[in-house]
């Protein structure tokens, strides 16, 4: 089976089906803050990791975002809008 293949399923079935579960507010009811940063943490690290390993398979040099760039342009919008 071509390597590639198989990581487009994995990323798919990443992108589609994990991230968002463990995304969801609902599904995070009663977890301490703590736990909730830190799963966020885990995700954005291993959406990175992906997007790096996607990069190398079609021979490019491909860079995630740094975490909490998301945080920092919602409130420089809060900012201007204010």
């Amino acid at each position: 089976m071509n390597n590639e293949f198989v990581f487009r399923c994995q990323k798919t079935e990443q992108k589609n089906v994990i991230i968002p579960m463990l995304e969801n507010p609902e599904n995070r009811n009663g977890w301490p803050e703590m736990v909730c940063e830190d799963v966020s943490r885990q995700l954005y690290s291993l959406r990175g990791t992906v997007y790096r390993m996607w990069g190398q398979l079609r021979g490019q040099t491909l860079l995630p975002l740094p975490f909490g760039l998301e945080t920092l342009e919602r409130a420089e919008r809060h900012a201007l809008d204010t």
